[in-house]
């Protein structure tokens, strides 16, 4: 089985249309065959090709005059999340978001890779069903149940239904975890914007009814990796992974952060890793002041309540490691961020 890591693509553009670029994409590491490197070689083409076509956006858009300094930088951001990666497949999530100058705020789009690494090849969405079954109606109506339930005031009968709808191109972000199918859906696809891309999982007991034998549903069923490793992580967990939906308290930290068993709670780690908190990429064999430095340096780019991430994110990721000093870095934090350097 591959091991994976993080690449990027980072740049700027000067001029009277400023924008900046961090785009990262993933790649496959070890002794990689023919077809994990054509995964490899996809994945780069891939971020390439966004990073192209928002140069384009950025050129073909005419800055008003009153839009001065800061306000006409556009970015483009990334974020990559490893939904699986196992001795038979790789599947990745990826969500850009675009702020263009003077926009009110950025528009995120979230695409999904689901590779085999058997051919180097995407496996498509019906694959992984029997013909004839009715796999999409049963998308459809489990889709909408959860949602109704999850989503609450934030979405109408009227945006949910036609994003839910059994049509192929509704279910286009989809993703195979140790835990089940994975859905995603856009930024105004079945709800408002502040409900973001709500994501839902299906375990593969519910889907046996409509599976391909033999396909890709039953085998990562009955072979999901144990201890996989989540990026930007470079390394698996030294304890077990779990799925349990999350809710946020006090200002978005997402709980629970690992389930009854100890185990991490994937979906709060990647709640955490949208973030963009640089403690997430930190390495298992690190040092209490490597682990300063980077919680500090996020706090440059702090927001109301960013300190509270912070620390949970510290905790997740040390009991992630199994870093062995507790709570030795985050003993007087934030405050030893701001004292004056010494020599």
């Amino acid at each position: 089985m591959p091991g994976i890591r993080l690449a990027a693509i980072d740049g700027v553009g000067t001029g009277s249309s400023p924008y900046r670029v961090h785009v990262p994409f993933a790649q496959l590491t070890g002794r990689l065959t023919g077809a994990e490197r054509r995964i490899d070689v996809t994945l780069a083409a891939a971020a390439r090709a966004d990073v192209a076509k928002f140069e384009r956006q950025v050129r073909a858009d005419v800055l008003p005059a009153s839009l001065t300094g800061a306000r006409r930088l556009s970015t483009l951001d990334g974020v990559v999340t490893s939904d699986l990666v196992s001795s038979r497949y790789v599947s990745l999530t990826m969500t850009t978001e675009t702020v263009m100058a003077g926009a009110a705020h950025g528009f995120a789009t979230v695409t999904t890779t689901n590779d085999s690494l058997a051919t180097g090849r995407a496996v498509p969405l019906a694959r992984l069903f029997r013909p004839g079954a009715r796999w999409l109606a049963m998308l459809s109506a489990r889709s909408r149940h959860v949602l109704r339930r999850e989503l609450g005031r934030v979405t109408t009968p009227q945006m949910l239904d036609p994003g839910t709808a059994p049509v192929a191109s509704n279910f286009a972000a989809w993703a195979l975890t140790p835990f089940g199918l994975s859905l995603t859906f856009q930024n105004y696809q079945v709800a408002a914007y502040v409900a973001g891309s709500p994501t839902l999982t299906i375990p593969y007991a519910d889907l046996a009814g409509v599976g391909r034998r033999g396909g890709p549903l039953s085998q990562v069923a009955a072979d999901p990796p144990r201890r996989m490793t989540l990026l930007p992580a470079v390394s698996p967990p030294v304890v077990g992974e779990c799925s349990q939906p999350v809710h946020d308290v006090d200002f978005a930290v997402p709980v629970p952060s690992r389930c009854a068993s100890g185990a991490v709670n994937v979906v709060a780690w990647d709640d955490l890793v949208a973030v963009g908190l640089r403690v997430m990429a930190l390495p298992a064999h690190v040092t209490v002041g490597e682990v300063r430095r980077a919680m500090c340096s996020d706090t440059t780019t702090s927001y109301e309540g960013s300190d509270l991430l912070e620390e949970h994110a510290e905790a997740l990721v040390g009991r992630y490691h199994g870093w062995r000093f507790g709570t030795a870095a985050l003993e007087g934090f934030p405050a030893y961020c701001h004292r004056p350097a010494t020599t």
